[in-house]
């Protein structure tokens, strides 16, 4: 399918794409149905990398202590596309988890751990 085809909405994905983009103009949010159909996922963690800035929200709590568990939040969060989890200095347990609203550009930082969210199709 071309993309003038789906501009005029022919075929399921045209259909479903003009629902999408008038729910996100209309709304500001994805439609209730779109993670029935769309599954989200983490990427693999990436050691050593900072994803700068974009910040939504920040975590430091015994639940979210590992570059794991904040990738979890990040998941779970509607708002989030991507997470740094920046380790506390030694000898302190844990860090802190930086949910972000965009994928902001990377570097590498030691103590630093990045994901970012992505979505397919069931």
């Amino acid at each position: 399918m071309n993309k003038e085809a789906i501009l005029r909405g022919d075929g399921l994905i045209g259909k479903i794409a003009i629902a999408v983009a008038v729910a996100l103009l209309v709304g500001g949010s994805t439609p209730w149905w779109w993670n029935v159909l769309f599954r989200p996922y983490m990427s693999e963690l990436k050691w050593e990398t900072n994803l700068y800035g974009d910040d939504i929200n920040n975590i430091d709590k015994a639940e979210v202590n590992t570059a794991g568990t904040c990738s979890d939040a990040c998941l779970k969060n509607p708002d989030c596309k991507s997470m740094t989890f920046v380790e506390h200095p030694s000898p302190t347990p844990g860090g802190i988890c930086w949910l972000k609203n965009t994928v902001p550009y990377s570097s590498h930082r030691p103590g630093m751990t990045s994901a970012v969210k992505h979505t397919a199709l069931w």
